[in-house]
Parts: C-alpha cells; sequence; structure tokens
C-alpha cells in the first residue's frame, strides 16, 4: 500500500509552473500581496492586535509589489522582467525583516530598533512621566501573536521567502525558453 504524503511544500509551490505569461504571475503576486494585507489589517481590526513597528514596515513591501505588479500588467512588455526582478528583491528584504522579526521574538538575539514597550527605571518620578509620555504606545516584540502555532512574523517569512523562490524559478525558466527560441 503506498504511503500517502499529507503535506509536501514544493506541491503548494509547483503552481509557478503553470503560468504561462508574466501577467498571470503579476496578478498571483497581486493577488498574494492583497491578501497578506488583508490579513495584516483584519487581525488588527477584528481580533483588535495592536501591531509593533516592525509589523507596520513589514506591510511596506507588500503595498510596494501589489503597485509594481500592476506595472507588470501594464502592455508594455519591455519593463516585464525588470519588475519581476525588483519584485523578487522586494520579497527577499521582506523575508530577511520577517525573519530578523521573528529572531527578536524567539530572543535569538536583541533589537535594534527598539520595538518595545518596556520602560526603564529611572531615578526621579519626573523622569519616569516623562519617559512614559514619549513612549510610542506600540505593543513589545516579545509578545507576539499566533496563528496556528507560528507568528504572524513567521508566516511573512514563509510567504515572502515562497514568493522569492516562485519569482526566481519562473524569471529563470522565462530566460531559459528565451535563450531556446533565438
Amino acid at each position: 500500500m503506498e504511503s500517502i504524503k499529507i503535506f509536501e511544500l514544493h506541491h503548494i509551490f509547483e503552481y509557478h509552473l503553470r503560468m504561462k505569461s508574466p501577467k498571470a504571475l503579476a496578478l498571483f503576486i497581486f493577488i498574494v500581496s492583497l491578501l497578506a494585507l488583508a490579513g495584516a489589517y483584519g487581525t488588527e481590526l477584528l481580533w483588535h492586535w495592536n501591531p509593533c513597528t516592525l509589523c507596520l514596515w513589514q506591510r511596506l513591501p507588500y503595498v510596494c509589489t501589489a503597485c509594481l505588479s500592476v506595472g507588470v500588467l501594464w502592455p508594455n512588455h519591455r519593463w516585464e522582467r525588470p519588475l519581476l526582478y525588483l519584485i523578487l528583491c522586494i520579497f527577499l528584504g521582506s523575508g530577511c525583516l520577517a525573519f530578523y522579526h521573528v529572531g527578536i521574538e524567539q530572543a535569538w538575539w536583541h533589537n535594534a530598533f527598539h520595538c518595545t514597550t518596556d520602560i526603564p527605571l529611572f531615578q526621579s518620578s519626573k523622569a519616569f512621566l516623562d519617559a512614559i509620555a514619549q513612549q510610542d504606545n506600540r505593543p513589545s516584540c516579545n509578545t507576539p501573536h499566533y496563528i496556528l502555532g507560528l507568528s504572524l512574523a513567521s508566516w511573512n517569512a514563509m510567504v515572502s521567502f515562497g514568493l522569492v523562490w516562485i519569482i526566481y524559478r519562473y524569471v529563470q525558466r522565462l530566460t531559459i525558453t528565451r535563450r531556446s527560441l533565438s
């Protein structure tokens, strides 16, 4: 009897092999970017999860890639590959930022961006009150929110690096196909 493979990650990403044009890939990127942003804002609005500073920074690449994917959908074929490479670089940076965020959540390293709500103890009450007044009322990276056992930053890292792999494989296949035609 054959063993049933419940979950193979490469089957999820094999969808990109069916994409026949850069426009299909751009549409896929646009939809994924909008879903990621909807998920981020949905958790914030529906479940009242306040994002930390790094969580807010992690939304910017999805806004940029959604806009750039619209540029790939534009009829001018000359800009398709450069924009796909730019989108690939943005998702690579997004994945690195998300991995950095996961490292802070898991206490693998300290945060260089001071994404915390911890107030240090001061000598005088006036200094303590001044610190509270100047504080950015964002939650700490030390208390992440989890969905299906993974933090939102972990999900973002997986989506970003997965998209990097899909875009790279697609552009690589597109380059090989164009070389064989010429």
